[in-house]
């Protein structure tokens, strides 16, 4: 990150994959996670420092999800997790749904994510804190979404790529580029 807001995983069980040439349309590397739900052992990564998104932001996530179904994945997430309303997380929840987790503060699309193809994930909460919108993209078509939002704390330092550490929600698949803007873009 040009920001210095680095993630890493220090223990050799829990690193995810690095792999070049990976995805198709662009050849640029992934990093490949592998979804086990075990806090010794499934990939995941971690950052401290604080994204600096106390009101409204913008991200833009390109992925793949593997196809399978399990009852939650967060693939990336800003924030503390278990502190109600105070974390900004790309959750899929059961069945592959398309989701933001705020920690108990959930908000589905009711949009089933196609498994196996990198798509590109958008999200854009606006600075009242009250209005967020997902952009679902392929090469092909965007689908969008919208949910009005309450109870939104300003998220703490930290963040997490393909896990949640020992809240585990390990996500199964690839993460080739995360971006996140202050404010709604």
């Amino acid at each position: 990150s040009t920001n210095a807001n680095h993630a890493f995983q220090a223990d050799a069980n829990k690193q995810p994959q690095f792999i070049n040439s990976a995805v198709p349309v662009s050849g640029q590397p992934t990093v490949r996670f592998d979804g086990i739900q075990d806090s010794s052992t499934g990939d995941w990564m971690k950052g401290s420092s604080s994204v600096g998104i106390p009101t409204g932001y913008t991200s833009f996530l390109v992925y793949l999800r593997a196809n399978r179904t399990i009852p939650e994945q967060a693939m990336c997430a800003i924030g503390i997790p278990a502190q109600q309303g105070a974390l900004r997380s790309h959750f899929i929840r059961n069945n592959g749904e398309m989701a933001f987790s705020a920690w108990n503060e959930d908000f589905g699309t009711g949009f089933i994510i196609p498994g196996d193809a990198y798509r590109i994930w958008t999200e854009r909460l606006n600075d009242a804190k009250n209005l967020l919108e997902f952009f679902d993209t392929t090469a092909a078509s965007t689908n969008s979404f919208s949910n009005s939002t309450s109870g939104l704390n300003t998220p703490g330092a930290g963040y997490y790529l393909g896990g949640l550490n020992t809240y585990t929600r390990n996500f199964k698949g690839d993460i080739s580029e995360v971006v996140i803007y202050q404010g709604k873009l």
